[in-house]
């Protein structure tokens, strides 16, 4: 309770919302306060009210606002920073006369990038998303705005699903599974030895400014294909004659940003004095081979 009145959890605010009837949503969030903002904005999308602002503290004792002062929710009270302005002369080139993949095209991010990137007539926008009343209700809304609009943009609903897995990293990797996903991508889960536990997202060591004040760019060193060709013959080598100390320095060698931190960690390989004992099931025999 506060000054009398009920307080409830946002985990609670559907029923909150549903036993005393409420019309609309008054929120009340410092730009300071500690906020899950994109799990506030799920739970409030549930709803299906309109939802309003109210100033914060710090706005009506600066005398910026006051206490009364409530309008209507913008996405910029949710970010907790200044938006971004986008570079819309380069945003309309970069998208004007293109084939336009959107992905979740019926959410609440992805209808709204739909919306925007229309009107910049690509030549094909494609909507992918899951959920066929979602890809439905866009689709037929991007269809109006075509219509009305005069845009002629070839509108293409497609059904479907991304599924997310986690991947090795590819920027300064420190396993040779990281390596190799600088040449081709492999999948696989869980943590292991030389596996980095943060994520770098920039490529190179000289990161250089563009027109956009927030988005940098990098210069990659890349390998003509005759070069890489010899590279992948000395993995393929070493791969069948199970030389992993020889895998390891073709990939050092090469210009993938390999930095290995620590040793070999293959158990097999490590023992390497041992036999490998293999079981056939179906001839009902146990063969052990040199490693």
């Amino acid at each position: 309770m506060i000054v009398g009145l009920p307080a409830f959890a946002l985990s609670h605010l559907e029923e909150a919302v549903r036993s005393h009837r409420v019309k609309r949503l008054l929120l009340a969030v410092d730009a300071d306060m500690d906020v899950n903002r994109r799990e506030l904005l799920t739970q409030l999308e549930k709803l299906n009210l309109p939802v309003q602002t109210v100033p914060s503290f710090s706005e009506v004792i600066a005398g910026q606002a006051r206490i009364n002062d409530i309008r209507d929710l913008e996405i910029e009270d949710l970010l907790g920073r200044d938006p971004v302005r986008p570079d819309n002369a380069q945003v309309a080139s970069s998208l004007f006369g293109r084939a336009v993949m959107v992905t979740g095209a019926g959410g609440s991010i992805g209808s709204e990038l739909c919306r925007q990137i229309i009107r910049h007539q690509p030549k094909c926008l494609v909507l992918f998303e899951q959920s066929e009343f979602a890809l439905y209700a866009i689709e037929r809304e991007l269809q109006q705005i075509n219509l009305v609009e005069g845009l002629n943009v070839c509108v293409h609903p497609l059904l479907g699903s991304v599924v997310h897995r986690r991947r090795c990293e590819a920027v300064r990797p420190t396993n040779v599974m990281g390596a190799s996903k600088r040449m081709a991508e492999l999948v696989f889960s869980g943590l292991r030895p030389g596996e980095k536990l943060f994520e770098e997202l920039l490529i190179g060591d000289d990161p250089q400014g563009t027109a956009h004040p927030r988005i940098m760019m990098a210069q990659e060193v890349s390998m003509a294909w005759e070069d890489l060709e010899a590279v992948l013959s000395k993995l393929t080598r070493a791969s069948q004659e199970f030389d992993c100390s020889q895998i390891v320095e073709t990939l050092k060698s090469a210009p993938t940003g390999f930095t290995p931190n620590s040793n070999v960690a293959d158990l097999v390989w490590c023992n390497g004095g041992s036999d490998l004992t293999v079981a056939n099931e179906g001839a009902g025999k146990v063969h052990r081979l040199p490693v």
